[in-house]
C-alpha cells in the first residue's frame, strides 16, 4: 500500500492551483484529496496519498495532512514539524477572506513535479480538478457527506480504503494482506 508522502500532497496542491481550482481553501482541499484517493481506489485499487481519513462533522478528512497544515502557523506542534518543514518547501499558506469567511490560500513555492505521480494518478488528479473546479467548499463538503463510506463510518471513525474502493474491496484487502506479510518477513 502507499505510504504517507507530504511531498506528493504538496505537489497535488500545486497541481490544483495550476489548474485554477476555484475557492481552494483548507476545507475544499481536504475534499479534493479525499475524492482523488476515492476515485483512484475505485479504479486502480490503491490510494494516491497514503493518508488516513476520518469521518468528522465537516466530512471525510485526511488527518495527517490536516494536522500538518494546521501546524504550519503553530510551530510548537513538534509532532508535525518535519512534515511541515517539507511541505513548506513546496507550498506557503496565507490567511485571507472569502465572502466574509476566513480562509487559507495555498501559494506554490515550486513547480509541479509530475514525476512523483503515475499515469493513472495524473489522470485522477485531472478528473478531480475538472469535476470540482467550480465547486464551493460547502458544495463539495455536502457531496462528500453523501458518499457511502462517509455514511457507513462511525462518528470520528476511520474511513477505510476498502470502503472507499467500491467494487475493488477484495483487491485492496488482498494487497494490504500481502504488504503485511511482506513487512513481517522483512522484520523477522
Amino acid at each position: 500500500m502507499v505510504s504517507f508522502n507530504i511531498t506528493r500532497i504538496a505537489n497535488a496542491i500545486i497541481y490544483f492551483v495550476n489548474k485554477d481550482v476555484h475557492n481552494l481553501g483548507k476545507t475544499k482541499l481536504m475534499k479534493l484529496l479525499f475524492f482523488t484517493d476515492k476515485y483512484h481506489l475505485e479504479q486502480f485499487g490503491r490510494s494516491v496519498f497514503g493518508d488516513t481519513y476520518h469521518k468528522l462533522p465537516q466530512g471525510p478528512v485526511p488527518t495527517i495532512t490536516l494536522n500538518v497544515i494546521n501546524s504550519l502557523n503553530e510551530r510548537e506542534k513538534d509532532d508535525f514539524t518535519e512534515y511541515a518543514d517539507e511541505f513548506s518547501k513546496y507550498i506557503r499558506t496565507e490567511d485571507s477572506s472569502n465572502y466574509g469567511y476566513a480562509t487559507m490560500r495555498f501559494i506554490p513555492n515550486s513547480q509541479f513535479n509530475s514525476k512523483l505521480f503515475s499515469k493513472s494518478e495524473l489522470e485522477i488528479l485531472e478528473r478531480v480538478s475538472e469535476e470540482f473546479k467550480d465547486y464551493s467548499a460547502k458544495r463539495i463538503s455536502d457531496l462528500s457527506h453523501d458518499t457511502p463510506e462517509y455514511i457507513d463510518a462511525y462518528d470520528n471513525g476511520i474511513i477505510s480504503e476498502e470502503s472507499m474502493s467500491g467494487k475493488n474491496k477484495e483487491y485492496v484487502a488482498y494487497w494490504k494482506n500481502m504488504n503485511t506479510h511482506f513487512d513481517m518477513s522483512i522484520h523477522s
